[in-house]
């Protein structure tokens, strides 16, 4: 029976092409009694009570709006008698929105959607071992039916006959996946960035112009490294990271500019067509971003359209935006309201408003930024996680993705208005989330609270890179502007908490690699004085915004607020605004009109370029080598 079992877990545990693949099982006859519709709890204490008093597994099922795969799932799975008819023998059914419970779907992933875990009473994992393999989790996505009830049933005999030997293998796999989530740390400099950057270099296919697959994937974190990395030395960098987003933006983005979710091909074939808010988000940041270091005008126009899709097709009321354009939702779109995704929303918008010069983008991402801060944000409590139907979701989950998201939107907003309310906003957010999710032992976050009386794994904190390099990227441009140390040792801390070898597999290294790079390098900081007219100080704010250097923060100087700070960094007053641009040590002239804000940055980053260059041929008087040409961006090349 025990070698049947691991030959029916290990079948389950592939994706549902493998299954079926697999040698049909023998047809089961339909039992003669309809067994009871699947009644769905909540993932929540009731369930597990009665698990717990019943001794009874646990099916938790994870799901998302934008799928059509749920609703199929609800006809072909759980309304076919043979399955329902397993579930009422042994088991207690959860169902939750992986959108909404963001740390389920972290601590419970499955291939596929709907995404289903057996779990134990107490909520551990159901573990099986297949024969010379680690234990497996028992987690599996779409199947037939048939098999579904055989796995079901098989499992449940499995645990109602060994129960001793299933918890202790979940004990012990519960100990390995807490010490496994833990970071590993290392030490964070220059080299680190620039070993990444060849690293990724290596796995870029000039075959298909590309980076991994498949499935094929948005890489624009990958392609935001690399043109920040070029910066530096132009070539392969840049031509690699902008290949890449041509092919991105020929087979994955489609004639209104939104971009897919993925495509499950290598030739790009088979693509996923739910365009999600986030993916699309970080998409406008690197077309903005493409646009600034090159100039090249494809960008913009891509970026344009794909602004006028986030406004006209994800816009909702009060300035939110919808979480998915999905070909099976009602209306065509999943009308959740995540604040993550929102806060990445809002800081592209504004971002790529400014570098494209379209102030009616800048507008609706600072509508996105006031629709997190006066409905989403309360001071000293985060950023409460969602709207459905109108109605909020309860604020007491924090969840990191959520906070990082907000973090940036505040400090994008502060930067393209001059308003400190955003500034002030943005501390907060990154103190509540520097106070409440820094574990003992690592300087990184965890993904949301835990609890030492909740079930199963979420009794373990779990750290997702990408919402700690998030945060870290927003902690060191708060710490720019308002130079308490806490937010540059709180961005220090996490990266240094990823910063090992490890950190080379992860999935979300670019995004790593990205943070740390904005924490090693020098920005270049842009001083607005801001007297007033508001209008003349808006114009400067966006034009530094939209300057060619990769890394650009704008700090506004109010008058007559910030009088004795504006005099001791050796600005000057005047009578109208006016701005000018530092760069490690160099400083430029300060200017009034904003048409001359591209050629200032240009002027200022080759004098930075010579004394660099003046000091490498001190160092090295050998080397007669002139450094690679800069060109001024804004134009056609």
């Amino acid at each position: 029976m025990r070698r049947r079992l691991r030959i029916l877990l290990g079948l389950a545990a592939a994706l549902a092409a493998a299954a079926a693949a697999a040698a049909p099982a023998a047809p089961q006859e339909a039992p003669r009694d309809e067994p009871a519709a699947v009644r769905w709890l909540p993932f929540a204490p009731p369930a597990f009570r009665r698990a717990l008093a019943e001794d009874r597994l646990i099916l938790l099922v994870l799901d998302v709006p934008w799928s059509p795969a749920p609703a199929e799932a609800e006809r072909t799975l759980w309304g076919d008698p043979r399955v329902r008819a397993a579930l009422a023998e042994g088991y207690v059914t959860v169902r939750e929105r992986a959108d909404l419970r963001p740390e389920l779907a972290r601590r419970y992933p499955a291939p596929g959607w709907p995404a289903a875990t057996l779990l134990l009473p107490n909520g551990d994992p159901l573990y099986y071992e297949p024969q010379d393999k680690p234990p497996q989790r028992l987690a599996f996505g779409p199947m037939p039916a048939e098999r579904l009830a055989s796995l079901l049933s098989e499992a449940w005999a499995f645990y109602r006959t060994r129960r001793e030997e299933a918890v202790s293998l979940a004990r012990e796999r519960a100990a390995a996946a807490a010490k496994g989530a833990v970071p590993e740390g290392g030490p964070l400099e220059d080299a680190l960035v620039w070993s990444l950057r060849d690293h990724l270099k290596g796995q870029f296919d000039r075959e298909h112009r590309y980076f991994g697959g498949p499935p094929r994937l948005p890489e624009t974190d990958l392609v935001s490294f690399m043109l920040k990395v070029s910066a530096e030395v132009e070539q392969p960098y840049r031509e690699m990271a902008l290949a890449a987003l041509d092919t991105l933006l020929e087979h994955l983005v489609d004639e209104d500019g939104g971009m897919y979710r993925m495509a499950l091909g290598l030739d790009w074939e088979n693509p996923q067509k739910e365009k999600l808010l986030d993916r699309n988000a970080r998409l406008l940041e690197t077309l903005a971003l493409a646009y600034r270091v090159t100039g090249r005008r494809v960008y913009r126009d891509r970026g344009l359209a794909l602004g006028r899709l986030l406004a006209e097709k994800f816009g909702m009321p009060q300035g939110a935006f919808a979480a998915a354009l999905c070909p099976a939702c009602p209306e065509g779109r999943d009308e959740t309201v995540l604040s993550g995704p929102n806060g990445l929303a809002a800081a592209a918008l504004i971002r790529a408003g400014a570098a494209f010069g379209d102030e009616g983008l800048v507008k609706r991402g600072l509508d996105a930024a006031r629709f997190l801060l006066e409905h989403r944000y309360r001071k000293g409590r985060g950023v409460a996680r969602a709207v459905v139907g109108g109605a909020a979701v309860p604020p007491s989950l924090l969840v990191l993705d959520d906070l990082a998201g907000a973090a940036w939107a505040f400090v994008s907003a502060y930067e393209v208005s001059g308003e400190a309310r955003w500034l002030d906003a943005a501390r907060d957010v990154a103190r509540v989330a520097l106070s409440n999710l820094k574990a003992d032992g690592t300087g990184a976050l965890a993904d949301t609270l835990t609890d030492p009386r909740a079930p199963g794994p979420l009794r373990t904190p779990l750290f997702p890179l990408r919402p700690n390099a998030e945060m870290a990227r927003a902690l060191v441009r708060i710490f720019y502007h308002n130079g308490s140390k806490i937010y540059r040792d709180g961005a220090r801390e996490i990266l240094r908490a990823f910063a090992g070898d490890r950190v080379r597999e992860h999935r979300d290294m670019p995004a790593f690699a990205l943070a740390a790079y904005e924490y090693l390098q020098p920005a270049m900081f842009a001083h607005v004085v801001d007297p007033g007219p508001r209008a003349r100080a808006d114009a400067l704010r966006r034009a530094a915004l939209g300057v060619g250097y990769p890394f650009v923060l704008v700090h506004t100087w109010r008058l007559p607020d910030d009088r004795e700070e504006l005099l001791r960094v050796g600005l000057s007053i005047t009578g109208e605004p006016s701005l000018a641009l530092r760069l490690g040590m160099l400083r430029s002239r300060q200017i009034v009109d904003p048409a001359g804000v591209s050629a200032l940055a240009f002027d200022l980053t080759e004098k930075v370029a010579k004394q660099k260059e003046a000091i490498r041929r001190q160092k090295h008087p050998e080397t007669v080598e002139p450094p690679p040409k800069r060109r001024r961006g804004g134009g056609e090349p």
